[in-house]
């Protein structure tokens, strides 16, 4: 085979980037953009180094950058060139990307083009989650471990404060770590628990981890689920009106004031103290069918409005199948996703990641990310 001076160099920089792995965890600092709802994080791309503010996406996701609506530059001026592979009809490409405290080389979809254009869509996202078909979906993790970057297709994430909108979309909130966990972040005596995943459950999108239905609220049962999933992009659990008001009368009776606000479909529902209020805990099934407590802490299904009003993080929705999670669960677990085989794992956080160095983390995080901000 004769080696040109572009795959010379491709060569040359997996080789670093490699080299750079033996040493050091891959790890990408994460935003949050209260506005769009979404976990993002600052890249970089191509032979011109474009800047691009990526979408973390782990719900049916791929590989997808939108050249039409968004303000970056075109594709070609940035110097990614075709891959040799279409997803949906519609050319790939590859760039070198810099991400985090990593190069890698990473195919993506450009998702909007002049001859197939769709106007009321656009996206700018990687892939850490579920990938259904690989035929019509790019894996940013299953790409990392064929490239050699990573030993296993397998994503980490948490965050690092509670209070997530006390922060600019410039903040740093929490971190990301690809095939190793950041060791740092669990909390001593405890270790990942890889949990059951039903692989005859092919209509599922998401990240799922399944339940035997056992929950408690109070030392009470009330009623649980089967599936159970973790929506990453915003703090609100979503949970059936039936069980969610099984939770409301176990608060009546302990004498909590609940205050209900709003019309239509989706209210709110608030509590005057969250003095004494317990977790709920949901047991989930680990790989050989033993039971886990995922316990949710009040601190993930409350926020503090004023004193004297906290609002209950639910959606309630009438009919909700399956208990979905909100992301305030990311800042007392480390939570894991294999993309091949599905599994989800759990660890439980250190408490209180050291003060000082994640202050100064996120200090020089914010700063360097304001200083590049697209």
């Amino acid at each position: 085979m004769t080696i040109t001076k572009k795959n010379t160099f491709s060569l040359l920089i997996i080789s670093a980037s490699f080299i750079l792995t033996t040493h050091a965890l891959l790890e990408i600092p994460l935003k949050f953009d209260r506005e769009e709802n979404s976990i993002l994080f600052n890249a970089n791309f191509g032979t011109e180094n474009c800047k691009i503010e990526a979408k973390a996406e782990f719900y049916y996701c791929s590989n997808e950058i939108d050249f039409i609506r968004t303000d970056y530059r075109k594709i070609q001026t940035c110097g990614a060139v075709p891959s040799g592979t279409t997803t949906y009809g519609v050319n790939d490409y590859e760039a070198q990307f810099q991400m985090g405290n990593f190069q890698a080389r990473v195919v993506f979809a450009q998702y909007n083009t002049l001859d197939n254009l769709n106007l009321t869509l656009y996206t700018r996202s990687l892939c850490f989650g579920k990938v259904n078909d690989d035929t019509k979906q790019l894996s940013l993790l299953k790409q990392l471990n064929q490239e050699g970057l990573i030993s296993q297709p397998r994503v980490y994430i948490t965050f690092f404060n509670k209070y997530l909108s006390y922060f600019t979309s410039d903040d740093i909130i929490g971190q990301i770590n690809l095939g190793e966990p950041n060791p740092e972040f669990i909390k001593k005596g405890s270790s990942f628990v890889k949990m059951y995943v039903d692989k005859s459950d092919t209509y599922v999108y998401d990240c799922t981890f399944y339940s035997n239905g056992e929950t408690t609220y109070f030392g009470q049962k009330i009623s649980g689920y089967k599936k159970y999933y973790i929506n990453f992009d915003s703090a609100l659990s979503s949970i059936d009106l039936n069980v969610f008001e099984q939770m409301l009368a176990i608060l009546k009776e302990r004498g909590y004031q609940i205050t209900v606000s709003g019309i239509g479909i989706f209210k709110e529902y608030y509590i005057d103290t969250i003095e004494g209020l317990e977790p709920i805990k949901i047991t989930i099934l680990t790989e050989d069918m033993s039971p886990y407590i995922l316990s949710l802490v009040p601190s993930v299904y409350t926020k503090k409005i004023v004193d004297g009003i906290y609002r209950l993080m639910f959606k309630v929705i009438d009919g909700e199948r399956a208990f979905i999670i909100g992301n305030q669960i990311l800042t007392s677990y480390y939570f894991a996703y294999d993309a091949n085989t599905q599994n989800t794992f759990f660890a439980e956080r250190v408490e209180n990641l050291n003060p000082q160095l994640l202050a100064q983390k996120s200090e020089n995080f914010s700063k360097y990310l304001r200083e590049e901000k697209v």
